[in-house]
């Protein structure tokens, strides 16, 4: 039907026949319980018709509201109620396809569009999971130099007894349980190449590697997680062990606009277990209501806004924040030029109410003149700013950046720290939460090289002129007030 010819009549019938579908689709699905939804192959035939009917609609190219307005509605509809199992086999590879290349078609019909990309994440991806492995299928997996695959959050949220156990060298792309993906630039473009993924039981983990399975990766086995005895103490002396009860770690993103400020920011609310006094360190204007809600929500007092260094790509919520939080108190380098209530500087600590440290102040520059990193070790963690991102650095030819400075401060003073330690950057474009400074150490590509190389690598980028620079400095130099 979708290669019919373009006679008139046979537009009518196509359109006739979809509303007639979609319009049944919806009444069935306001129902929540129709009769004829009973068994999974008659859910299987509701997913092929209606996405039969979507590409019915973009070939016949029916521009009635009414009509997208319905196809919608039962669009959503199924959503709702599309909790079950589909493999992408039960779908015809060129209805995937076709429904796919003909999205764009609907240009008046976004949200259409936007309902039938999840009624294809939930039919390709929601497929059985792939089970725990075997520990010697996971071993000769590592013994062939398989990358691992972490998919848990880096937070407090995935600890277990206040224990947080990752694997040294894992590439960290965390499972979206909502959405059924995980970002995948990181990962290996080689979709034949092994891959061992975990999560914190296994769950999740085989969620995973079935997304992975379905876009391509052809071996993909699922690792367990620190939470069973099985198949996790393969690792060996790869895995290391952090302390996340005595102090809690929340991390939060930055996104896009218009929900959030775009800056993919990474900002983190730090907790004391005894006290729950909370610090949070590189705070987003945009982002301030969500900040104080998570922070209200886990119990907490806020007591301290601390920046790594005068932002350029955002201006800091620090101000806002100063505004609602009675006594809240800033901090930021005192080289970097900006105003706050307390200027740091090289081997200060930041400590709780009660004189406790929690944080050393490292200085950082090379991004900018200003920059400090801040180690947490309690964590076993160091907050690096945008001195040291994940398999990258900030970039050094703007706000007296220096790439000399840089490349000693990062191997004079970030790589001297334990190999386990986990790095949190103030960015990442890929998805990814952490890494190690082992990690950062060897598999750095523009770090691992020699200073003259890296130089080099620096003075080549020819980026350009930061778009939001002439906005947040003048705000950020003035703690964003």
């Amino acid at each position: 039907a979708i290669y019919i010819g373009n006679s008139v009549g046979s537009r009518h019938t196509l359109r006739t026949h979809t509303r007639s579908l979609c319009r049944t689709a919806a009444r069935a699905a306001s129902q929540r319980t129709p009769p004829w939804f009973v068994s999974p192959s008659d859910r299987h035939a509701l997913v092929q018709a209606l996405a039969l009917s979507f590409l019915l609609f973009a070939r016949c190219g029916a521009q009635s509201r009414r009509f997208s307005q319905i196809l919608h509605m039962s669009l959503a509809n199924l959503m709702t109620i599309a909790s079950f199992p589909i493999r992408r086999a039960q779908l015809q590879p060129q209805l995937c396809a076709g429904l796919m290349v003909r999205t764009p078609f609907l240009s008046t019909c976004t949200r259409t569009a936007y309902f039938s990309r999840r009624l294809m994440a939930s039919s390709i991806h929601m497929g059985s999971p792939v089970p725990k492995s075997d520990a010697a299928v996971v071993r000769a997996a590592l013994g062939k130099g398989a990358p691992i695959v972490d998919v848990r959050a880096a937070d407090s949220s995935e600890a277990i007894d206040g224990t947080m156990t990752m694997v040294q060298g894992s590439i960290s792309a965390p499972f979206d349980m909502a959405t059924g993906q995980l970002p995948t630039e990181a990962l290996p473009e080689d979709k034949a190449a092994t891959l061992v993924v975990h999560c914190k039981v296994g769950g999740r983990a085989g969620k995973a590697a079935a997304y992975l399975q379905s876009i391509g990766y052809t071996d993909v086995v699922n690792g367990g997680g620190p939470a069973e005895s099985d198949v996790f103490p393969v690792f060996g002396e790869r895995i290391h062990k952090h302390d996340f009860e005595t102090v809690s770690i929340t991390q939060l993103f930055d996104g896009p606009k218009p929900q959030g400020g775009g800056s993919a920011t990474y900002t983190y609310i730090l907790a004391d277990s005894k006290t729950k006094e909370a610090i949070i360190i590189d705070p987003v204007l945009e982002q301030v209501d969500r900040d104080l809600e998570v922070i209200s929500s886990q119990g907490l007092t806020l007591t301290q806004a601390l920046n790594t260094h005068c932002h350029a790509d955002h201006i800091t919520g620090t101000g806002e924040l100063k505004k609602r939080v009675g006594g809240l108190r800033s901090a930021i380098s005192a080289a970097s030029g900006a105003k706050a209530d307390v200027m740091l500087k090289e081997g200060e600590s930041i400590c709780w109410s009660d004189g406790r440290p929690l944080l050393r102040v490292l200085s950082t520059p090379g991004h900018t003149n200003g920059c400090v990193s801040f180690v947490c070790e309690p964590l076993g963690a160091v907050f690096t700013g945008d001195v040291l991102l994940i398999g990258g650095c900030g970039r050094t030819d703007f706000q007296e950046g220096s790439a000399a400075d840089l490349y000693d401060s990062v191997h004079n003073k970030l790589f001297t720290l334990p190999d386990d330690t986990i790095v949190y950057p103030a960015h990442d474009y890929k998805g990814r939460l952490r890494s190690t400074i082992k990690t950062e150490k060897i598999t750095n590509p523009r770090l691992a090289k020699s200073k003259e190389e890296f130089a080099q690598i620096m003075a080549n980028l020819n980026l350009p002129y930061p778009a939001q620079i002439d906005r947040a400095l003048p705000a950020n130099l003035v703690c964003g007030c």
